[in-house]
Formats: structure tokens, C-alpha cells, sequence
């Protein structure tokens, strides 16, 4: 594989939980993973920032923003995209909505500033932007999220770049990507799955490559991923064991 090449690994869900903070950190440790995307409206968000601020990998960690679980951190009330306890409405927010009327577009940069602003303000300087449940590629929401990048210097996970779901949300995909890469506001030229990449593996030789994990400790001490709760998964089973390069041949990069 070309030595062109560039992938770095990304753990989705710091502060997610105890069990998610625990499993990240340990993947820093054990050169599994090169960066970490952190959640700053969770229950276990303060727990997160005291771990990683003096870890030696703060520098490598992004900011999740999360429209779709918990709560708002700011005083949107907007009640379309609430529900009834004041938590997030993902079958709303994680729609394809087109477009946003002024006042929720207001309250929605207000609240996405606010949720960035937390890692700031924690002395943690975002080394990207990405989002919980990928909403930050929304029709609605993506206009918000590249001027913010823009105006923070904080660059984008850009849409999946593996196939998968139609044709048309392909297409729309290779076009929001197509305006990071003009506006140089992308974090990597690929967006893949270990899956994926296993099976892109030949196509994709050159360039910037980011990885999706989703490391958590399962009820009985086991390190696996959110998306194996069983462990059945022959993928991350032997990406958490320490065999991923050796199943894709090739080599890790330095940590980011």
C-alpha cells in the first residue's frame, strides 16, 4: 500500500459515558487510534475533559456535536426538534431537512457555537468538527457547520465517501465534499468505515484517509465497539486485539 497514504483513526463518543471515556483512552494508549471527537453535553463530558487534559492526547481531540440525544446546552426551545422532557427529537434532526426558517437557524449556530465553545473554554483546542449521528451533513445543518469551521480554522469530517444508501444521497455526499475541498475546510480527502475501507482497500491508495470507531468497555470489562455490542464482529474483534494493520497490510501513522 502507497506510503502516500495518510490514515488516522477517530474514536466518535468521548463523554458518551464512563465505559466510552475509559475504552478511548485506553485505544490513545495502545496506538489504536490517532484522534478522539468529543461529546461537550454529556453526562460524562466533565469526566472526559479532567481524563485527556493532561493525557498528553488533548491535542488530538475534535469536538461531536450532538443534535440528537440529551439535552441542549443553550436555551433552545424551539419545540419541533424537542421532545416533550426537553431532550433532542432525533427523527426530526436527523431528517433531510432542506432548510431552516431564521429563527432556527439562529438558535441551531447558537447552539452548535456553545457546544464548541465548552471544549474552548476547557483549554482543549478542536483539532476538527464532526456530529453525532453524521448531522452535520444535513441539507439544513451543513451551511452552519462549514461557516463556523471556516471562521474558527477548525476543519470538517467531510459526508462518507464508501457507498452506501441511493444514488441520490451519493451524489449530494460528492457535492458537500467537493465544497470543503474548495474551501480547504475538509479534516481528510475519505471518509470510511473499517469495512469499507477493508473492502476500498485498493482503490484507495493515496491521500488523507479518516477511520470511524466507536470504542466502549461492555458490561463485563471487554474492549469492543458501540456498533458489536456482542463481540461477533470479526472486524473490530480484531481491530481491538491489535491485529488491524496486519489484516489490512499496511502501516499505522504517528499519532496526529
Amino acid at each position: 500500500m502507497s506510503t502516500d497514504l495518510n490514515i488516522v483513526i477517530n474514536a466518535d463518543d468521548l463523554g458518551y459515558s464512563g465505559p466510552v471515556n475509559r475504552a478511548i483512552l485506553h485505544c490513545f494508549r495502545q496506538g489504536l487510534i490517532q484522534s478522539a471527537s468529543l461529546m461537550t453535553g454529556m453526562p460524562a463530558t466533565s469526566e472526559a475533559i479532567a481524563m485527556f487534559k493532561d493525557s498528553g492526547f488533548g491535542s488530538s481531540l475534535g469536538v461531536h456535536v450532538n443534535l440528537t440525544e440529551g439535552r441542549p446546552v443553550t436555551d433552545f426551545n424551539i419545540r419541533k426538534f424537542l421532545n416533550e422532557d426537553g431532550t433532542w427529537n432525533k427523527e426530526v434532526t436527523t431528517k433531510s431537512l432542506l432548510f431552516l426558517g431564521k429563527r432556527s437557524r439562529d438558535a441551531f449556530y447558537k447552539e452548535i457555537s456553545a457546544q464548541i465553545r465548552i471544549a474552548e473554554d476547557a483549554g482543549l483546542i478542536p483539532s476538527h468538527i464532526n456530529s453525532h449521528h453524521h448531522v452535520h451533513t444535513q441539507p439544513a445543518f451543513f451551511p452552519l457547520f462549514l461557516k463556523l469551521g471556516l471562521e474558527k480554522g477548525y476543519p470538517l469530517r467531510i459526508a462518507q465517501t464508501y457507498r452506501s444508501g441511493s444514488r441520490l444521497k451519493g451524489l449530494y455526499r460528492g457535492l458537500i465534499n467537493r465544497r470543503l475541498q474548495k474551501e480547504k475546510a475538509g479534516f481528510s480527502g475519505y471518509f470510511e468505515t473499517l469495512h469499507s475501507f477493508i473492502a476500498d482497500a485498493d482503490r484507495i491508495t493515496v491521500g488523507k484517509v479518516e477511520l470511524m470507531v466507536h470504542p466502549v468497555y461492555s458490561a463485563d470489562g471487554s474492549l469492543t465497539d458501540s456498533l458489536d455490542r456482542q463481540g461477533t464482529d470479526p472486524v473490530y474483534k480484531r481491530f481491538y486485539e491489535g491485529g488491524y494493520a496486519g489484516t489490512l497490510k499496511f502501516k499505522l501513522n504517528e499519532r496526529v
